[in-house]
């Protein structure tokens, strides 16, 4: 079957490697299927050539794009069809009021396009950062403040569809309806036919009005048929919420909605869930924009994180809050509403990370199962009491509830083993138990916002009824007679499909036993397009310890030490994005520590004794390899703005040392602002240690570090350090603030401690902020951008910008991941082009310039230049072979 697949798509569009089967055998959800292939398409053609190829040898096909689907949507055993890659087109039309992607396109970056207009995508799904709008699409994504109206349902203005048997249809143009009906007048009529039979019949669309008044993605939207008169736009609306079985959408255009300028966010706690829901119905009524509702077992899951606020660590038994929040006008109660954009960030953090942030208490074997349920909103209190009445009766104690009160839709998380059939005995009578919840006492809909999944298939008739159930039926067999995408999901004969192909999820790791697959991690991830994401680290790890791939463990670990192992940056950028602080780079710095011969180890503890020596030869090398010189031009001296010097130490880092080896820079600014910089003794002898950490190289990592704190030891009373490369800074303020030490960043310190001090004449340059993995870490992403604004009359972060891959001389060895992980911004700046780009760290810069093809600029380099009335000269920059 492989060879004939390969006889249709070149190589690198189809794989069928164990390693690459393995790492997406998975998603966010609690189910695992191995696929046979992997197809990654990057045409519409080539989607046309895949459906006919499934149809001719009666195979079918799963779709996966972000895989941050939670009911095993984005899992399939045949051909699993990625789409996380080449699908990334964009573009933003009539000034933002509406905007054209693609599905590989995520939540995230689309917001951040829609930014600089002021606007944004209706969807706000928890998961927004990492899932993918191709998976929004097909899940009719909604989240905290959407509600129904602004869901992906109703915020689609148009489709690109490719349907099972090949026909493309595109519902932008005026007469892609005549189009239909002349090249597919059989299931034209058809739709047209079920049309007309749902409308001639009152109880069916009584039936589908009402079940749409609150949330629900149980099924098919056939609110379809009542919304479109043309069939080729009721055949878009059914893709939405389709979960992939009915067609592929190559691109979908969004009316977008305003993005609040103005917000006020407080979370408020109280005594119990039952009063936080009472308290819900008041909020409504004021018309909050989001009401966030955790229960005590939610709060007490995030109060043990490291990045979690004192203020915010609520661990009372039965206690509950509600996040609410106010767009575009004041609440009208007084309270300690908070409007920073930073602290309102802290709290959605918070609050986005709960699924993830509770799987993570799960005990050794569990899989996390998370399912959400919605009534009208003035049952929500009953619900949740009923929910928690029946997490006790079934013995799910630990179980949580959490969700969007304002929508009466609330989300249940419980884990739980599936060892045994006990186990899935009671996990199907926990189910069952749950159906007559909703359907039975209340009356509303199984799955409010993630689709149907294999987890809610077995209780769709039980939801909609015969009737509506065989309409499904319908829509499914004329659009996809052969039954080729995805089968199984959504619909399904089988009562028990959601007892099946449970993951197992075994303990491999203490750094990242925690993880649940969400994949929030992935999109910052700079080897996502060159080998593997966190995620799949992870997952790797996982799967070899399954007894079903025993005969395969040779050929997955030699895999393992390029694919995983040796290309990662170890950066820790995954750790800023994984709501649980997870930093898959310290599993990698542990097993190449492990990996490392004892020789290499002991020259590395020698070389960190004698570190002066090695670093000039490190510049010197880095020196051929990336011949390079300063963009700037110094001009006048600027004049010292304080009359008292004051002091602080300066740690030149090895990236500066090697290129501005005097550190004219920090000195030109420093002079300006009235600082005294002093250097440690010997100064080029001292390092953050990153160099043999990031290596594995544990025993010389400690002798770096050691031999930093003696050096500043002997610095006297002065205790205020500052760094002028942030991936360094981030790493002196985990080592040096627990002994009391002040570490300043160079953004940090510019922003606080220069620019205040300093007049600035802005340079008339459109400049693009790159924060890269130290910004990321220190959470100075927008202060940097704040910086750059100062320097320049234009500036932005562009929606692309993550981690370059640099990480050190990573990219040097490993050039693959630098070039892959900047292509995207070389994309997004060739369209919106810039004059320069602004880094916190030379070798970011240098990447920057060889993969992005723009000139590039530190914020020392950039700031002293503006500071001294200097010029950049960026003719030409820098480069490496």
């Amino acid at each position: 079957m492989t060879r004939t697949l390969t006889s249709v798509f070149p190589p690198d569009k189809v794989s069928s490697r164990w390693l690459d089967r393995l790492v997406l055998s998975r998603d966010a959800s609690l189910y695992r299927l191995v696929p046979k292939d992997i197809v990654r398409p990057s045409t519409v053609a080539d989607i046309q050539q895949l459906f006919a190829y499934c149809r001719e040898h009666k195979r079918h096909l799963t779709f996966r794009a972000g895989g941050t689907s939670l009911s095993g949507q984005a899992v399939g055993d045949d051909i699993l069809v990625d789409l996380s890659k080449n699908w990334e087109r964009h573009l933003i039309l009539d000034n933002g009021a509406a905007i054209f992607l693609e599905p590989g396109v995520t939540g995230g970056r689309a917001n951040a396009l829609l930014h600089r207009h002021g606007r944004k995508i209706g969807p706000d799904p928890a998961s927004i950062s990492a899932a993918m709008i191709g998976g929004i699409i097909a899940n009719n994504s909604s989240g905290m403040c959407c509600g129904v109206a602004n869901n992906a349902y109703h915020t689609l203005t148009s489709l690109q569809v490719v349907l099972a048997d090949g026909t493309y249809i595109d519902t932008s143009t005026a007469d892609a309806d005549d189009v239909l009906h002349s090249t597919n007048p059989e299931m034209y009529s058809a739709i047209a036919q079920l049309r007309d039979a749902i409308r001639n019949n009152a109880s069916l669309t009584d039936r589908i009005r009402t079940k749409y008044l609150i949330k629900n993605t149980m099924g098919y939207s056939i609110n379809a048929f009542l919304d479109e008169d043309e069939p080729v736009r009721i055949i878009a609306r059914l893709m939405v919420g389709s979960e992939g079985t009915l067609g592929f959408v190559a691109g979908a255009t969004f009316a977008t909605v305003p993005d609040a300028k103005n917000k006020w966010t407080q979370l408020q706690t109280f005594p119990s869930v039952e009063q936080a829901c009472e308290a819900a119905s008041v909020w409504r009524d004021h018309g909050a924009a989001a009401i966030e509702l955790m229960d005590d077992a939610s709060l007490q899951s995030f109060a043990s994180l490291r990045h979690t606020p004192d203020r915010y660590r609520i661990t009372a038994p039965g206690a509950a809050a509600l996040l609410v929040e106010f767009h575009h006008h004041e609440p009208p109660v007084d309270g300690a509403w908070v409007q920073t954009p930073a602290e309102q960030a802290v709290l959605w953090k918070l609050r986005k990370g709960l699924m993830p942030s509770i799987g993570a208490s799960r005990t050794s074997g569990e899989t996390m199962i998370n399912e959400d349920i919605a009534v009208h909103p003035d049952k929500l209190a009953s619900l949740v009491s009923d929910v928690k009445g029946a997490f006790h009766s079934h013995g799910y104690q630990k179980a949580i509830v959490f969700g969007h009160a304002k929508d009466g839709n609330i989300h249940f998380v419980l884990n739980q083993a599936f060892s045994t059939t006990a186990d899935l005995d009671r996990y199907d009578r926990f189910m069952h138990s749950i159906a007559e919840i909703v359907l039975d006492k209340h009356d509303g809909s199984l799955k409010a916002e993630h689709g149907t999944g294999r987890n809610m298939a077995p209780f769709l008739e039980k939801e909609w009824g015969s009737e509506l159930t065989e309409v499904m039926w319908k829509v499914k067999e004329t659009l996809d007679p052969h039954g080729i995408l995805n089968p199984g999901v959504l619909l399904n004969r089988d009562q028990n499909i959601h007892l099946k192909n449970i993951k197992p999820v075994p303990t491999v790791d203490a750094e990242v036993d925690r993880c649940i697959e969400c994949g929030f991690c992935e999109h910052v991830c700079p080897t996502r397009y060159a080998t593997l994401t966190p995620r799949q680290r992870i997952v790797l790890r996982r799967e070899k310890l399954l007894p079903e791939n025993a005969a395969l463990l040779a050929e997955l670990t030699e895999a393992e030490d390029y694919s995983s192992v040796e290309s990662c940056a170890v950066d820790g950028i995954c750790g800023t994005a994984c709501p649980v602080d997870i930093d898959t780079g310290l599993l990698v710095k542990r097993l190449r520590s492990e990996r490392q011969p004892k020789l290499l180890d002991t020259a590395a503890v020698i070389a960190a004794d004698h570190y002066r020596p090695v670093q000039r030869l490190a510049g010197a090398a880095m020196s051929l390899m990336l011949p390079i010189r300063q963009h700037h031009h110094l001009g006048v001296e600027a004049p010292v703005q304080q009359a008292s010097m004051q002091r602080m130490v300066y740690l030149q880092t090895c990236p500066s040392r090697w290129f501005d080896r005097e550190g004219r820079n920090m000195d030109v600014l420093a002079k300006a602002a009235g600082i005294e910089l002093v250097r440690p003794p010997n100064p080029n002898a001292v390092c953050c240690g990153q160099p043999f950490e990031s290596k594995g190289l544990t025993r010389a990592h400690e002798v770096m570090v050691e031999g930093l704190t003696e050096a500043l030891g002997t610095m006297g009373e002065e205790r205020t350090i500052v760094a002028d490369t942030n991936t360094c800074a981030a790493a002196l303020v985990e080592h040096l603030t627990k002994q009391g030490w002040k570490v300043y960043s160079p953004v940090e310190w510019i922003a606080s401690m220069v620019l205040p001090r300093c007049d600035v004449q802005p340079l008339p340059l459109t400049l693009a902020v790159h924060p890269g993995c130290g910004s990321a870490k220190l959470h100075e992403q927008e202060l940097m951008l704040a910086v750059a604004k100062s320097l320049v009359n234009q500036a932005f972060i562009p929606s692309t910008s993550s981690c370059c891959g640099m990480a050190g001389a990573h990219g040097i060895q490993h050039p693959a991941v630098p070039q892959t992980a900047l292509n995207p911004m070389k994309v997004e700046l060739s369209e919106h082009p810039v004059d320069v780009v602004l880094t916190s760290n030379t070798l970011c810069a240098c990447a920057i310039e060889k993969y992005a093809r723009v000139p590039s600029v530190t914020i020392t380099e950039l700031a002293a230049t503006v500071i001294t009335n200097g010029r950049l000269d960026l003719s030409s920059g820098r480069s490496f072979a």
